[in-house]
């Protein structure tokens, strides 16, 4: 379960509520509540290779953006609860 939450970790970059929503979320899988993080990120991946840049969790709503080769980031929408995606923006 720890691996499914260290993107939180990598990509926390100082915000006090990410200790809470990593701890969050670790809870609602532990749960069976929410989807593991990676299994999204796995998901993200295939859709748009690339490198996860950063990962927030917003309500029930996992937000994971995607840096692709050609510069482009990407930001995936995911229903927590079931792991549907969403939306699916391209950021110019």
């Amino acid at each position: 379960l720890l691996l499914a939450l260290a993107p939180f970790a990598i990509i926390a970059q100082g915000k006090s509520s990410s200790d809470k929503s990593e701890q969050r979320a670790l809870t609602a899988v532990r749960n069976g509540q929410f989807v593991a993080l990676e299994v999204l990120i796995k998901d993200a991946l295939e859709r748009v290779p690339g490198e996860v840049i950063d990962v927030e969790l917003d309500g029930d709503e996992y937000e994971i953006e995607v840096l692709d080769a050609d510069g482009v980031v990407w930001e995936f929408e995911y229903n927590a609860r079931n792991g549907n995606l969403k939306d699916l923006e391209r950021d110019d």
